[in-house]
C-alpha cells in the first residue's frame, strides 16, 4: 500500500524529466516554467505524467482535478495486478490455451492452423502430433496465415504471409524466418484474415476493433472501451504500438467520427476520417466480447481485439494487461465505469 505509490511516483517523476517529455510539452505549447513547476507539483502528488497533463489539457487552465474513470499512466498496471486473478491470467496470456479453451465453449475466433513448438508441429485444440515444420508447411501451400509468439509482445512478433506460396519448401522457409523473431521455442500459425467489413480503409490489411470489458460492481459483464484501428501498411498488423491507427467508438451506437491517432502525442490528429460511418454488426460484435468475457470470470478486466468479418465476428485474442493510454487517447477522458463501480485506484487504497 505505500511502496507502490511511492513507486508509481518515482517512474512519474523519472518520465516527465526526459527529453522525450520536454519535446512533447513543447509541441502543445506546454513547456512554459508554469507548466513545468505544475507538472513537477502533480508528478510528485498524484503521480500524473506529461501524457495525462497533455491529454485532459491541463496547460490550458488551472483544473488539477481528473476526470472520473481516468486512469493515470503509472497507475496503470493496477488494472492487471489488483483486478484480475494471476492463475487466471494464464488462459488468455497465453495464445495457445486461449485457442484450445475458446474452441471448446464454442467462442467465434480466428481459426488456429498449427502450434511449432522445438521444431514439431501440433494440432491446436487437442494437441495430436502433425509432424515436423515440413509436414506444416505442407498444409500451408496455396494459403495465407500469421505465425506468432504465444505471449503477447504487442504484435512485435507477428510475421504475416499475405501471399499464399506455391511450394512447400517456401511455405518452410517462411515459417522458419518468423519463429527468428520469436523469443522462445513455441509458435501458433493462424488462418491470415483477408477482408473485413471496415467502412473505410487506407490501405490492403486487416483492420480491428479493441473492446475493453469490465466486470462491475453488480457483476454485470460491460464494455468500457472501443476503438476501431486503422492500418496504414499494407499486408501488416494494425497495433496501436507497432505504428497503427486508433478512432474512438462510441459504445452505445457503434458510430464512428475520428479523428484518427497514433500512440504519440501531436498536436493535430494524425489521420482525419473523411465521413463518419456506424461500425457494421456493431451489435454482434459487443454480444461476442461480453459472451467470451463470461468465460473467463476470473478476470476483471479484457481488452479484446475482434476481426469484423462477412462471416461475422471474430475473437482475434483478447489481453489481460490491455492498454489504457489507447482509449484514454482517444476520448482524452476517463472510462465508462458505472457509477456505483469503484475505480481500480481506490480499490488498492491510492
Amino acid at each position: 500500500p505505500v511502496i507502490r505509490p511511492m513507486w508509481e511516483r518515482i517512474q512519474t517523476i523519472k518520465e516527465n524529466l526526459e527529453s522525450r517529455a520536454r519535446g512533447s510539452l513543447e509541441r502543445f505549447g506546454a513547456n512554459t516554467r508554469a507548466d513545468l513547476l505544475k507538472l513537477s507539483w502533480l508528478g510528485v502528488t498524484r503521480a500524473i505524467s506529461y501524457r495525462d497533463y497533455i491529454i485532459l489539457g491541463m496547460n490550458s487552465g488551472r483544473h488539477f482535478s481528473l476526470p472520473a474513470g481516468y486512469v493515470c499512466f503509472w497507475k496503470r498496471h493496477r488494472v492487471r495486478e489488483f483486478v484480475n486473478c494471476p492463475e487466471c491470467e494464464q488462459f488468455i496470456h497465453n495464445k495457445v490455451l486461449a485457442k484450445r479453451y475458446f474452441a471448446n465453449c464454442g467462442i467465434a475466433q480466428c481459426a488456429p492452423i498449427a502450434v511449432i513448438h522445438n521444431g514439431r508441429s501440433y494440432e491446436v485444440e487437442k494437441m495430436t502430433p502433425l509432424g515436423t515444420i515440413s509436414d506444416v508447411a505442407r498444409r500451408l501451400v496455396g494459403k495465407t496465415f500469421i505465425v506468432k509468439g504465444i505471449a503477447g509482445r504487442y504484435g512485435t512478433e507477428n510475421t504475416v504471409c499475405a501471399f499464399p506460396q506455391p511450394d512447400w519448401k517456401d511455405c518452410e522457409a517462411f515459417i522458419l524466418a518468423a519463429l527468428g523473431k520469436i523469443e522462445g521455442a513455441t509458435a501458433l500459425i493462424e488462418e491470415l484474415i483477408v477482408g473485413d467489413l471496415t467502412p473505410y480503409k487506407m490501405v490492403d490489411a486487416l483492420n480491428t476493433l479493441r473492446l475493453t470489458t469490465w466486470i462491475n460492481g453488480e457483476g454485470h459483464i460491460v464494455v468500457i472501451g472501443a476503438a476501431q484501428r486503422l492500418a496504414v501498411r499494407p499486408h501488416e498488423v494494425d497495433n496501436w504500438t507497432s505504428g497503427g491507427l486508433a478512432a474512438n467508438v462510441d459504445i452505445p451506437s457503434g458510430l464512428v467520427t475520428g479523428p484518427y491517432y497514433s500512440k504519440h502525442l501531436r498536436p493535430e490528429p494524425d489521420h482525419i476520417l473523411p465521413s463518419p460511418f456506424v461500425v457494421p454488426r456493431w451489435d454482434a460484435i459487443k454480444a461476442l466480447v461480453l459472451k467470451a468475457h463470461a468465460k473467463l470470470p476470473g478476470l476483471r478486466s479484457i481488452g479484446w481485439d475482434v476481426a469484423n468479418t462477412e462471416h461475422g465476428p471474430l475473437i482475434v485474442e483478447g489481453n489481460h494487461d490491455w492498454d489504457i493510454y489507447i482509449h484514454q487517447r482517444l476520448t482524452m477522458e476517463g472510462f465508462q465505469f458505472d457509477r456505483q463501480d469503484r475505480m481500480p485506484d481506490e480499490r488498492a487504497g491510492a
